[in-house]
């Protein structure tokens, strides 16, 4: 599932907390990369961040299905 590069199944506040590790340098791999697309740019950035925050908080404009592992 996009949004989910902690690969845990879920989608959830540890998704946000990889990513952003991973982006600052502290986490030195994420589990599954290719799920952390969930804005189009086809990579790991910080608007996947602020997507997956604001899905998470039930806003609009959240997680959109086009990372590596959804796509056919």
């Amino acid at each position: 599932q996009c949004g989910d590069p902690s690969d845990d199944g879920r989608v959830d506040a540890a998704d946000v907390s990889a990513l952003r590790g991973f982006l600052a340098g502290s986490l030195a791999a994420l589990s599954a990369p290719e799920k952390c697309d969930v804005g189009g740019s086809a990579g790991c950035d910080l608007v996947d961040v602020v997507r997956l925050r604001r899905a998470l908080a039930g806003h609009a404009s959240g997680i959109a299905h086009v990372c590596a592992v959804f796509l056919p």
